[in-house]
């Protein structure tokens, strides 16, 4: 399969979007690591609610990654033909 110049493009956006993405899951995780080293120091009430909307941008963010993974799963497409091939021997012929 040849890819065009736009698909191409189309690919490296995607995949800049992809990096971007992780990054960014990567620094909520990071955060999220934070807050849980913060929660051991005392601070239990306010580091449970923020470590709670770390964790919804955590999820929210690695749906964006699954969503933007599944445009890539294509079906194969279906055939209008029969499901069986014909094979025609010797024999059959008259």
């Amino acid at each position: 399969m040849d890819f065009t110049r736009r698909e191409a493009r189309k690919n490296g956006e995607l995949s800049d979007e992809v990096r971007v993405l992780r990054e960014k899951n990567e620094r909520l995780e990071r955060r999220n690591d934070s807050l849980q080293e913060q929660e051991h120091d005392g601070r239990v009430a306010a580091a449970e609610v923020a470590i709670e909307e770390n964790h919804a941008m955590i999820l929210a963010s690695d749906a964006m990654l699954n969503a933007w993974a599944e445009q890539f799963i294509v079906e194969p497409p279906l055939e209008d033909g029969p499901q069986f091939e014909l094979i025609v021997t010797s024999r059959m012929l008259p």
